[in-house]
């Protein structure tokens, strides 16, 4: 969360988020998948737009839905 509101609305690839959460000992399963899951649940319950975005091919921001 802190990597992505620090680039907000910069995309941060799936790589860096990655290797700033698990250093170079990044795991072969579907960890970040399960952690943005949650995360998105969390600061985007109950609300109609979310904030945490997933660019296909490129990565993920946090950004309004007007910003690019």
């Amino acid at each position: 969360l802190e990597l992505l509101l620090r680039e907000s609305p910069n995309v941060v690839s799936r790589q860096r988020l990655e290797i700033a959460i698990w250093g170079e000992e990044v795991p072969d399963s579907d960890s970040l998948k399960v952690h943005l899951h949650h995360l998105r649940k969390t600061i985007d319950g109950g609300f109609d737009t979310g904030l945490l975005q997933t660019i296909p091919g490129i990565g993920i921001a946090i950004r309004a839905d007007n910003e690019s």
